[in-house]
């Protein structure tokens, strides 16, 4: 595909008439604008270069202005972004053909805008079912902005325009049903047992291995290990790994939540290593015929295209349910799995939340700009609250080398005592404290200050040390005498970093045991004194 890497999507000159614009490769004037040469999207059809404005030939004014609202979209988004936006008019063309008296934007009036988005809130989805919170907030929200730009822009909308927000507002953002299914860091997936997660990705490295269902057994690996997104997976090329300081690297385009594509790198484990060896032999002879990298390619019925990049669109249909249906993976009831192939972005971020990732990590992993997008995808959300309501409120003991911080939880001032676990998230969220595989640190990012001791969290003023992760001392002391035990060089600088956290983890481990034996003597002294009482 020959891309027009030095052209805009479309042209805009304040001096000219919108309609003179160059849309693409067509012009403002025509109903379909093509962006093939535009987008660089190498596995798509045709189709998906294209904005069609077709459905709204018989409403010509609004045809117009709705093309004028997604030529100013394409000066300032990407075009991921802006066909979503496009697609969310879908339910106006509904609306339209139940209200014919509607020939312009202007002609919606307060309550035509309020009937509009009380129609949305009743609206059928094609399947037959009730549209989804985030597809009417969505169909709502881009006839808001429409009106409103083209109050501002002299489009056929009607003068005005200062009411649509309150509506919006009312009937919208603030509909609670509409809340509680738009919420980021809230998601209704729920994950199989880990044993499941386990044996699916033992039966995908079993298949490779064999050089079976090689396209399908690769990107629930690379799925799982990087959170990848399935767009992304299928455009991964050959040569995509390096070795840099000696550890693996892959590199990947992303463009998902970016304007323009973007190539990332990430660190790449030992079995996406042994996923891209498997494409890369099973797409050599492909890779010859196709002329292109790209390591997802399979064969067509199309003597002009006998090969091409697997189509990520229904890849769950076509490709991931018929796979789990050969391996017959079952989840712990039973029952064949039931997963999207979304559903391995969710299982990277919880298992990387779950063995000690930072959240803004993750994230990263993730090519997510904002973490709240990333909690969506944290299973243990729910677990993790209640210990970090438990640790902050001082139900468990801590310690720390921090006197200050010390003193503050253990006191009778502690900010977090008496407040619900919710409460205790929000501030937490806030103060930007972070729940660990073995403690809590308070090193606060947005202050620009590097980890103070470069993520080694032992003897870190920033990190409390609490009884819950009791377990995880006392193995970790274990292991670091028995390492020390084996070596001969007590001055090398190795031995002495081992010594510094055979000593803080003592005096965790101490000082928690010490507690915990303080604490449990307390509550029987309290449970002795109850018994007497009811006597």
């Amino acid at each position: 595909m020959t891309m027009n890497n030095n052209l805009p999507l479309v042209d805009y000159t304040p001096s000219k008439s919108v309609k003179e614009a160059r849309c693409g490769n067509n012009k403002f004037s025509d109903d379909i604008w093509d962006f093939k040469g535009f987008v660089e999207a190498p596995h798509w059809n045709d189709a998906k270069f294209r904005i069609d404005f077709t459905s709204f030939s018989q409403w010509e004014s609004i045809k117009i202005t709705i093309k004028k609202y997604i030529h100013s979209e394409l000066l300032m988004n990407g075009f991921n972004s802006v066909k979503r936006k496009h697609s969310a008019f879908k339910q106006l063309v509904d609306f339209l053909n139940e209200n014919h008296s509607i020939e312009s934007f202007q002609d919606f009036t307060d309550n035509t805008i309020r009937e509009y988005f009380q129609y949305l809130l009743k609206a059928i989805s094609e399947r037959g079912t009730p549209l989804s919170p985030m597809s009417i907030k969505k169909s709502a929200q881009v006839v808001k902005e429409l009106i409103i730009r083209g109050g501002q822009r002299d489009w056929e909308v009607p003068t005005n325009t200062t009411k649509i927000n309150s509506i919006y507002n009312e009937l919208i953002i603030n509909n609670k049903t509409l809340k509680e299914g738009t919420k980021f860091g809230v998601t209704n997936k729920v994950l199989p047992e880990e044993e499941v997660i386990n044996s699916l990705i033992k039966t995908a490295r079993e298949q490779l291995e064999k050089g079976e269902d090689v396209l399908t057994s690769a990107s629930i690996l690379l799925s799982t290990q990087l959170g990848l997104r399935i767009s992304e997976v299928v455009l991964i090329q050959e040569g995509c790994l390096s070795v840099i300081n000696g550890e693996y690297q892959i590199t990947y385009l992303t463009s998902k939540t970016q304007k323009t594509p973007e190539r990332v790198t990430r660190p790449a484990n030992e079995i996406v290593v042994e996923a891209i060896r498997a494409l890369e032999k099973h797409s050599k002879p492909l890779i010859r015929q196709f002329g292109e990298p790209y390591l997802f390619l399979t064969y067509t019925n199309r003597r002009k295209d006998p090969i091409t990049i697997a189509s990520h669109s229904n890849w769950t249909a076509k490709r991931l349910n018929p796979f789990i249906k050969k391996h017959d993976l079952r989840d712990e009831k039973g029952n064949l799995l039931k997963l999207t192939q979304h559903y391995f972005r969710h299982i990277f971020a919880t298992y990387a939340l779950k063995g000690g990732m930072k959240l803004h990590d993750v994230a990263e992993m993730m090519n997510h700009k904002s973490i709240m997008m990333t909690e969506t995808y944290d299973h243990t959300k729910g677990q993790k609250q209640e210990v970090i309501k438990d640790i902050l409120s001082g139900e468990i003991p801590v310690t720390t080398t921090n006197k200050i911080v010390l003193e503050s939880l253990e006191g009778e001032e502690n900010p977090f005592k008496g407040l619900t676990t919710d409460q205790v998230d929000k501030m937490r969220r806030a103060l930007k404290i972070e729940l660990l595989p073995h403690g809590m640190c308070l090193h606060h990012p947005m202050r620009g200050e590097p980890c103070e001791q470069d993520g080694v969290c032992l003897g870190c003023h920033e990190f409390i040390a609490s009884a819950r992760h009791l377990p995880v001392y006392e193995a970790r002391l274990e292991r670091v005498e028995q390492e020390l035990n084996t070596l001969d060089n007590d001055k090398s600088i190795y031995t002495t970093k081992l010594r510094f956290q055979q000593g803080m983890l003592e005096k965790y481990v101490s000082d928690l045991q010490e507690k915990l034996a303080e604490k449990e003597f307390q509550e029987a002294l309290l449970e002795v004194a109850g018994a007497k009482h009811d006597e």
